[in-house]
Protein backbone atom coordinates (compact mmCIF):
# COMPACT_ATOMS: atom_id res chain seq x y z
CA UNK A 1 0.00 0.00 0.00
CA UNK A 2 0.92 3.41 -0.18
CA UNK A 3 0.94 6.48 2.11
CA UNK A 4 -1.48 9.46 1.01
CA UNK A 5 1.18 11.15 0.14
CA UNK A 6 3.04 8.90 -1.92
CA UNK A 7 -0.56 8.04 -3.97
CA UNK A 8 -1.09 11.55 -4.34
CA UNK A 9 2.46 12.60 -6.05
CA UNK A 10 2.35 9.58 -8.41
CA UNK A 11 -1.76 9.90 -9.42
CA UNK A 12 -1.00 13.89 -9.81
CA UNK A 13 -3.36 14.93 -7.28
CA UNK A 14 -3.02 16.70 -4.11
CA UNK A 15 -2.93 15.14 -0.70
CA UNK A 16 -5.87 17.87 -0.01
CA UNK A 17 -8.63 16.49 -2.76
CA UNK A 18 -7.75 13.17 -1.51
CA UNK A 19 -8.91 13.85 1.59
CA UNK A 20 -11.78 15.71 0.27
CA UNK A 21 -13.07 12.77 -1.98
CA UNK A 22 -12.68 10.79 0.84
CA UNK A 23 -14.98 13.42 2.96
CA UNK A 24 -17.41 13.23 0.36
CA UNK A 25 -17.46 9.74 -0.35
CA UNK A 26 -16.12 9.08 -3.35
CA UNK A 27 -12.87 7.78 -2.94
CA UNK A 28 -12.22 6.01 0.41
CA UNK A 29 -8.43 4.84 1.58
CA UNK A 30 -8.03 1.24 1.68
CA UNK A 31 -6.67 1.33 5.14
CA UNK A 32 -6.64 4.12 7.69
CA UNK A 33 -3.95 3.44 10.63
CA UNK A 34 -6.41 3.53 13.72
CA UNK A 35 -3.69 4.86 16.08
CA UNK A 36 -2.54 7.52 13.75
CA UNK A 37 -5.00 8.70 11.45
CA UNK A 38 -2.81 7.78 8.20
CA UNK A 39 -4.60 6.65 4.88
CA UNK A 40 -2.98 4.63 2.59
CA UNK A 41 -4.37 3.43 -1.05
CA UNK A 42 -3.68 0.52 -2.87
CA UNK A 43 -2.39 0.77 -6.83
CA UNK A 44 -5.65 -0.46 -7.97
CA UNK A 45 -7.23 2.47 -6.67
CA UNK A 46 -5.03 4.31 -9.12
CA UNK A 47 -8.49 3.80 -12.18
CA UNK A 48 -10.81 5.78 -9.86
CA UNK A 49 -8.61 8.78 -9.57
CA UNK A 50 -8.87 8.53 -13.08
CA UNK A 51 -12.36 8.55 -13.41
CA UNK A 52 -13.20 11.42 -11.02
CA UNK A 53 -10.66 13.11 -12.73
CA UNK A 54 -12.42 12.59 -16.42
CA UNK A 55 -15.82 13.60 -14.31
CA UNK A 56 -14.43 16.41 -13.22
CA UNK A 57 -12.91 17.60 -16.47
CA UNK A 58 -16.06 17.10 -18.07
CA UNK A 59 -17.89 19.76 -16.01
CA UNK A 60 -20.06 17.65 -13.45
CA UNK A 61 -20.04 19.00 -9.37
CA UNK A 62 -18.42 16.42 -6.76
CA UNK A 63 -21.76 15.36 -5.57
CA UNK A 64 -22.97 14.33 -10.00
CA UNK A 65 -19.14 12.64 -9.77
CA UNK A 66 -20.30 10.63 -6.56
CA UNK A 67 -23.47 9.51 -8.48
CA UNK A 68 -20.96 8.33 -11.50
CA UNK A 69 -19.01 6.58 -9.25
CA UNK A 70 -21.57 4.47 -7.43
CA UNK A 71 -23.24 3.94 -11.25
CA UNK A 72 -19.61 4.30 -13.44
CA UNK A 73 -20.68 4.38 -17.27
CA UNK A 74 -19.03 2.16 -19.75
CA UNK A 75 -15.76 2.75 -21.30
CA UNK A 76 -17.61 3.82 -24.77
CA UNK A 77 -20.66 5.98 -22.67
CA UNK A 78 -17.25 8.14 -21.14
CA UNK A 79 -15.49 8.12 -24.39
CA UNK A 80 -18.56 9.74 -25.42
CA UNK A 81 -18.76 11.83 -22.86
CA UNK A 82 -15.60 13.05 -23.42
CA UNK A 83 -15.46 13.75 -27.00
CA UNK A 84 -18.56 15.98 -26.26
CA UNK A 85 -16.80 17.89 -23.99
CA UNK A 86 -13.72 18.25 -26.29
CA UNK A 87 -16.61 19.44 -29.12
CA UNK A 88 -17.50 22.09 -26.48
CA UNK A 89 -13.70 23.18 -25.49
CA UNK A 90 -12.82 23.72 -28.73
CA UNK A 91 -16.07 25.39 -30.06
CA UNK A 92 -15.17 28.01 -26.97
CA UNK A 93 -11.98 28.47 -28.07
CA UNK A 94 -13.02 29.68 -31.11
CA UNK A 95 -15.47 32.09 -29.56
CA UNK A 96 -12.28 33.29 -27.91
CA UNK A 97 -10.32 33.61 -30.78
CA UNK A 98 -13.57 35.54 -32.48
CA UNK A 99 -13.48 37.75 -29.74
CA UNK A 100 -10.03 38.32 -29.74
CA UNK A 101 -10.70 39.54 -33.34
CA UNK A 102 -13.22 41.73 -32.52
CA UNK A 103 -11.06 43.42 -29.74
CA UNK A 104 -8.26 43.83 -32.47
CA UNK A 105 -10.44 45.37 -34.69
CA UNK A 106 -11.62 48.06 -32.08
CA UNK A 107 -8.03 48.67 -31.95
CA UNK A 108 -7.57 49.22 -35.12
CA UNK A 109 -10.82 51.31 -35.91
CA UNK A 110 -9.62 53.04 -32.56
CA UNK A 111 -6.01 53.89 -33.87
CA UNK A 112 -7.19 54.82 -37.52
CA UNK A 113 -10.52 56.45 -37.63
CA UNK A 114 -10.64 60.69 -38.06
CA UNK A 115 -14.04 61.23 -38.11
CA UNK A 116 -13.75 64.51 -39.81
CA UNK A 117 -11.84 62.54 -42.66
CA UNK A 118 -14.12 59.32 -43.89
CA UNK A 119 -12.38 57.17 -46.13
CA UNK A 120 -15.61 56.11 -47.59
CA UNK A 121 -17.36 57.45 -50.54
CA UNK A 122 -21.30 58.89 -49.71
CA UNK A 123 -24.74 59.15 -51.96
CA UNK A 124 -27.97 59.24 -51.21
CA UNK A 125 -29.80 57.39 -53.52
CA UNK A 126 -33.15 55.68 -54.61
CA UNK A 127 -32.17 51.77 -53.49
CA UNK A 128 -34.80 49.68 -55.81
CA UNK A 129 -37.49 47.72 -55.11
CA UNK A 130 -36.36 43.94 -53.82
CA UNK A 131 -37.88 41.04 -52.97
CA UNK A 132 -36.40 39.37 -50.02
CA UNK A 133 -36.91 36.06 -48.71
CA UNK A 134 -36.06 35.97 -44.71
CA UNK A 135 -35.72 34.66 -41.36
CA UNK A 136 -35.80 37.10 -38.40
CA UNK A 137 -34.45 36.77 -34.57
CA UNK A 138 -35.06 39.21 -31.94
CA UNK A 139 -31.56 39.36 -30.28
CA UNK A 140 -31.93 39.94 -26.06
CA UNK A 141 -30.01 43.13 -24.71
CA UNK A 142 -29.20 41.58 -21.58
CA UNK A 143 -26.81 39.18 -24.03
CA UNK A 144 -23.68 41.02 -24.22
CA UNK A 145 -21.40 38.41 -26.03
CA UNK A 146 -18.83 40.30 -28.78
CA UNK A 147 -19.60 37.70 -31.55
CA UNK A 148 -23.42 37.41 -31.18
CA UNK A 149 -24.24 39.19 -34.40
CA UNK A 150 -21.62 36.99 -36.05
CA UNK A 151 -22.90 33.48 -34.87
CA UNK A 152 -27.00 34.41 -34.68
CA UNK A 153 -26.15 35.57 -39.07
CA UNK A 154 -24.19 32.60 -39.31
CA UNK A 155 -27.16 30.22 -37.96
CA UNK A 156 -30.00 32.08 -39.77
CA UNK A 157 -28.56 32.26 -43.25
CA UNK A 158 -27.37 28.30 -42.85
CA UNK A 159 -30.93 27.87 -41.78
CA UNK A 160 -32.57 29.94 -44.73
CA UNK A 161 -30.12 28.43 -47.23
CA UNK A 162 -31.33 25.14 -46.43
CA UNK A 163 -35.26 26.31 -46.08
CA UNK A 164 -35.23 27.86 -49.43
CA UNK A 165 -33.26 24.32 -50.86
CA UNK A 166 -36.47 22.14 -49.42
CA UNK A 167 -39.06 24.52 -50.94
CA UNK A 168 -37.45 24.60 -54.58
CA UNK A 169 -36.56 28.51 -54.44
CA UNK A 170 -33.14 29.99 -55.84
CA UNK A 171 -31.73 33.14 -54.54
CA UNK A 172 -31.09 35.57 -57.17
CA UNK A 173 -28.39 37.96 -55.21
CA UNK A 174 -26.38 38.65 -52.47
CA UNK A 175 -27.14 38.48 -48.99
CA UNK A 176 -29.05 40.95 -47.15
CA UNK A 177 -28.05 41.65 -43.25
CA UNK A 178 -31.22 43.57 -41.66
CA UNK A 179 -31.75 45.48 -38.64
CA UNK A 180 -34.80 46.63 -37.04
CA UNK A 181 -34.19 50.21 -34.78
CA UNK A 182 -33.31 48.49 -31.25
CA UNK A 183 -35.05 48.94 -28.01
CA UNK A 184 -35.18 48.53 -24.15
CA UNK A 185 -35.85 44.74 -24.74
CA UNK A 186 -32.66 44.46 -27.92
CA UNK A 187 -32.53 44.15 -31.38
CA UNK A 188 -34.21 42.19 -34.26
CA UNK A 189 -32.42 41.19 -37.16
CA UNK A 190 -33.16 39.36 -40.65
CA UNK A 191 -31.54 37.32 -42.84
CA UNK A 192 -32.23 38.02 -46.34
CA UNK A 193 -31.54 36.04 -49.91
CA UNK A 194 -33.43 37.92 -53.23
CA UNK A 195 -35.65 35.35 -54.56
CA UNK A 196 -38.03 35.95 -58.10
CA UNK A 197 -41.14 37.97 -57.76
CA UNK A 198 -43.78 35.43 -57.16
CA UNK A 199 -41.84 33.31 -55.25
CA UNK A 200 -43.10 31.73 -51.65
CA UNK A 201 -42.19 29.49 -48.75
CA UNK A 202 -44.43 28.09 -46.93
CA UNK A 203 -42.60 26.63 -43.74
CA UNK A 204 -43.97 29.21 -41.22
CA UNK A 205 -40.36 30.30 -40.37
CA UNK A 206 -39.38 31.86 -43.87
CA UNK A 207 -41.04 35.29 -45.14
CA UNK A 208 -41.30 36.74 -47.92
CA UNK A 209 -40.75 40.83 -47.74
CA UNK A 210 -41.19 42.94 -50.47
CA UNK A 211 -39.37 46.09 -49.81
CA UNK A 212 -40.18 48.95 -51.98
CA UNK A 213 -38.32 51.61 -53.38
CA UNK A 214 -36.48 53.40 -50.89
CA UNK A 215 -34.65 56.41 -50.21
CA UNK A 216 -30.77 55.68 -48.58
CA UNK A 217 -27.73 57.27 -47.74
CA UNK A 218 -25.54 54.83 -48.71
CA UNK A 219 -21.98 53.64 -48.60
CA UNK A 220 -19.48 50.63 -49.46
CA UNK A 221 -17.34 48.86 -47.03
CA UNK A 222 -13.83 47.30 -48.25
CA UNK A 223 -12.60 44.55 -46.10
CA UNK A 224 -13.50 42.91 -42.63
CA UNK A 225 -17.18 43.10 -41.46
CA UNK A 226 -15.54 43.37 -38.15
CA UNK A 227 -14.29 46.98 -39.32
CA UNK A 228 -17.94 48.88 -40.29
CA UNK A 229 -17.99 51.09 -37.63
CA UNK A 230 -16.05 53.89 -39.06
CA UNK A 231 -18.74 53.54 -41.98
CA UNK A 232 -21.31 53.84 -40.09
CA UNK A 233 -20.39 56.87 -38.35
CA UNK A 234 -19.60 58.27 -41.70
CA UNK A 235 -22.88 57.83 -42.56
CA UNK A 236 -24.08 59.18 -39.17
CA UNK A 237 -22.59 62.52 -39.54
CA UNK A 238 -23.87 62.97 -43.34
CA UNK A 239 -27.32 62.68 -42.28
CA UNK A 240 -26.26 65.32 -38.85
CA UNK A 241 -24.79 67.29 -42.14
CA UNK A 242 -27.60 67.76 -43.91
CA UNK A 243 -30.32 67.89 -41.68
CA UNK A 244 -32.11 64.51 -42.22
CA UNK A 245 -33.23 61.83 -40.20
CA UNK A 246 -33.06 57.77 -40.50
CA UNK A 247 -36.40 55.89 -41.07
CA UNK A 248 -35.96 52.75 -39.38
CA UNK A 249 -32.85 50.51 -39.11
CA UNK A 250 -30.09 49.70 -41.46
CA UNK A 251 -29.41 47.28 -44.22
CA UNK A 252 -25.59 45.53 -45.20
CA UNK A 253 -25.73 44.13 -48.30
CA UNK A 254 -22.97 41.22 -49.15
CA UNK A 255 -21.45 42.22 -52.69
CA UNK A 256 -18.38 40.36 -51.86
CA UNK A 257 -18.16 37.54 -49.24
CA UNK A 258 -14.76 35.78 -48.24
CA UNK A 259 -14.92 34.22 -45.36
CA UNK A 260 -11.75 32.89 -45.36
CA UNK A 261 -10.17 35.80 -46.58
CA UNK A 262 -11.92 38.61 -44.80
CA UNK A 263 -10.14 41.76 -45.81
CA UNK A 264 -11.42 40.79 -49.45
CA UNK A 265 -15.42 41.45 -48.82
CA UNK A 266 -17.28 44.07 -50.43
CA UNK A 267 -20.28 45.30 -48.03
CA UNK A 268 -22.96 47.91 -49.25
CA UNK A 269 -24.49 49.74 -46.29
CA UNK A 270 -27.57 51.75 -46.80
CA UNK A 271 -29.60 53.47 -43.98
CA UNK A 272 -33.22 54.36 -44.96
CA UNK A 273 -34.03 57.97 -44.82
CA UNK A 274 -37.07 59.79 -43.50
CA UNK A 275 -39.00 61.81 -45.66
Amino acid sequence: MFTIGDFATFTHVSVAALRLWDARGLLRPAHVDERTGYRYYRAEQVTAVQRIEAYKQLGFTLTQVGGLMLDPPSADQLAGMLALRRAEAMAEQERTARRLAAIEARLRILERFDPMSPSCDITRTTAPAVHLAAIARHLDANDDEPDRLFMAFGELFGELAERLAIAGVTPIGPAWSLYERSDDSGITIHAALPVAPGATVSDGVVEIVDRPDTDVVSTVHLGDVAQMGAAYAALMEWLEANGLAPAGGSAEISLVWQPDNPTANVTELQLAIAS
